[in-house]
């Protein structure tokens, strides 16, 4: 079809140059080249006939086919460039939720938040232990107004008191009750349970060493005293029910921890001889027994005791000497040692393997770590943290808070030799979680590299108080204080940014246990979802 005059025409105005670099003399009429209007204009545009001549430029039209063929070719990539991104924001969420999943087994990690939080419910009374869920009911010890001693069950939702058993209707305040749920929480899989339905025999039950007796000791050159028991009963009631199963008398000193659903109690013989049984709380059935070989020295108010604790799959019994024994009454290791009350009890470090005793000098703090499989021990100087939660991405570091100048060091637990070191530091409860430690400076929330010590992030938050920080494995929540009530901050554990805020009536120490959240309050615990 010939043009006419209106027909658009894509041109282009080309200055030529030959091959010597000179400008070509042809006229400007020579120099116009018109784009062919033919389909394959794009793919292999004309050129000139005479090979020698000087090359020209062309601007051309895509054809309605090229045009197509360029579509579908930007279609494709942005459909190869979307299935990527896809693919990969479904394998990091994949990862992010095996992590979570991970995490749920970490003591001390809640149940994830989906943001603020609020004030459920509060007791009458402060706890002596912290709540256990069993069958669908968190059971604890209350230390009452009156003053008391009541076992509870309460609704998790809505704070009522479902059943209640008096354990001591007046007490001494000083030394009221050790109480564990061996077994807890029940059902271990959080599986609904109708608990009435379940033989009692199945169900867990709750235990308390109660003092009903105790007494002053005065060391006679100085004005130093120590309040102890010396009259103590066991008590065992079901866990779901509140009945009381028994109550019988028990030697004091006395000391209850649990190992899965099995019963560990700790006294010491009228000889001096500390002694460790494991049993079944409900038969009373005996499965070992420990009795120290060699009685064990009094303290300077010519008292002994006996504390014990079960974590990461062993049993520590200490009475001055420290004997750590195995989930079957083997020993592992026995450690000398002198009984001081004043002391902080022996604990266990780095998933097991090493002891952290601590020492108070009248000037300083040491403490003593010792690996469990060899006996090998270094002292370092002040106390070691017990982080909380720790999900061991750590292995070999433990972190120690100096008394004099304060801050927070990273040791390596082979040599003792300090790794790294951050001055200024809270003494508050440090958290480990994917090599990173969480910790509180000054009115800062701060992330550290846990192999290199170097800052990731910090955040400052307003009113800081120097409480324990709890963790969703998502966000870290720290508290402000004011005169008479706080604020609950929430802080992202990945980058340091503040989430979410919520205010409450009251300040609050929180604490997690059996993955939930709460808090001391002025009046007693308080429940926080």
């Amino acid at each position: 079809m010939a043009r006419g005059r209106g027909d658009m025409q894509d041109v282009e105005l080309v200055e030529a140059v030959d091959d010597a670099g000179t400008r070509a003399t042809t006229s400007p009429s020579e120099r116009l080249r018109v784009a062919p209007d033919t389909p394959d204009a794009l793919d292999t545009p004309e050129g000139p006939d005479d090979p020698d001549a000087p090359p020209t430029t062309h601007r051309t039209t895509p054809s309605p086919a090229a045009r197509a063929r360029l579509r579908r070719a930007v279609a494709v990539l942005v459909a190869v460039v979307l299935a990527v991104a896809a693919t990969s924001s479904l394998v990091q969420s994949r990862r992010d939720a095996a992590r979570l999943r991970a995490l749920a087994d970490v003591p001390g990690v809640m149940a994830p938040l989906s943001g603020p939080v609020t004030e459920l419910w509060r007791t009458d009374g402060w706890p002596v232990a912290p709540p256990s869920e069993v069958g669908g009911l968190l059971v604890t010890v209350l230390a009452t107004p009156s003053p008391g001693l009541e076992a509870v069950g309460i609704e998790p939702r809505t704070g009522e008191v479902v059943w209640r058993t008096t354990l001591r209707a007046r007490a001494p305040e000083e030394v009221p009750a050790e109480c564990v749920v061996p077994g807890a929480p029940w059902p271990a899989d959080g599986a609904a349970t109708d608990a009435a339905d379940t033989a009692p025999g199945d169900r867990p039950v709750l235990v308390c060493v109660v003092a009903d007796e105790v007494a002053t000791a005065t060391e006679g050159r100085n004005l130093d005293s120590f309040v102890h028991p010396v009259r103590s009963r066991l008590v065992v009631m079901d866990a779901v029910s509140g009945e009381l199963l028994a109550d019988d008398p028990v030697g004091s000193p006395a000391g209850v921890a649990s190992a899965g659903t099995d019963l560990l109690l700790g006294t010491v013989d009228a000889d001096g001889r500390p002694r460790v049984t494991r049993s079944d709380p409900r038969s009373g059935e005996v499965h070992w027994t420990f009795t120290s070989p060699e009685p064990v020295p009094a303290d300077q108010f010519g008292l002994r005791r006996i504390a014990l604790r079960s974590q990461d799959g062993v049993v520590v019994a200490d009475a001055g000497p420290v004997w750590v024994l195995s989930a079957d009454g083997e020993v592992l290791r026995a450690l000398p040692g002198t009984v001081d009350p004043f002391d902080g009890h022996t604990t266990v470090v780095a998933g097991g393997r090493f002891l952290a005793r601590t020492t108070l000098g009248s000037t300083d703090v040491t403490t003593e770590l010792v690996e469990v499989a060899t006996g090998r021990s270094q002292t370092v100087e002040g106390f070691v943290d017990g982080s909380v939660p720790d999900d061991r991405s750590l292995p070999d570091v433990v972190l120690v808070s100096p008394v004099q100048g304060g801050g927070l060091q990273a040791h390596d637990v082979g040599t003792g030799a300090p790794r790294w070191t951050l001055e200024g530091h809270d003494t508050s409860p440090p958290m480990i979680l994917d090599e990173r430690v969480v910790s509180i400076d000054g009115s800062r929330v701060e992330s550290v590299d846990g192999v290199s010590g170097a800052v990731v992030w910090s955040t400052e938050v307003a009113g800081l108080a120097a409480s324990a920080m709890v963790t969703d494995g998502e966000v870290v929540i720290v508290t402000t204080n004011s005169a008479t009530d706080g604020t609950l901050v929430a802080v992202d554990l990945d980058d340091g940014r503040q989430v979410w805020s919520a205010p409450l009536d009251d300040q609050h120490y929180l604490f997690v246990h059996e993955r939930r959240l709460f808090g001391y309050g002025s009046t007693g615990l308080i429940a926080i979802g």
